[in-house]
């Protein structure tokens, strides 16, 4: 299993952001948009081997469990590339 963190940046609380994504991807006229808008602010961690979209689009639909640990998010996944 691969654990995969998402810390926060300046002005973005990650747990927050998540929360607000999570909410907007039950709209699915809006899914391709919020799954783009995801992936691009994550796109440092998907360039270190990190998730691709399956694995995001999987988080935003609450497939996947993750834990809050301050303002960083954590979670594992079976993507097995890392």
């Amino acid at each position: 299993m691969a654990r995969i963190v998402l810390e926060s940046m300046e002005g973005v609380n990650t747990p927050h952001f998540l929360a607000t994504m999570i909410l907007s991807y039950r709209n699915e006229e809006d899914r391709d948009e919020i799954l783009s808008m995801f992936c691009n602010g994550f796109s440092t961690v998907k360039g270190r081997g990190g998730p691709d979209e399956a694995i995001f689009h999987k988080l935003l639909l609450g497939r996947i469990p993750y834990k809050v640990d301050g303002d960083t998010v954590v979670f594992w996944t079976q993507d097995t590339r890392r």
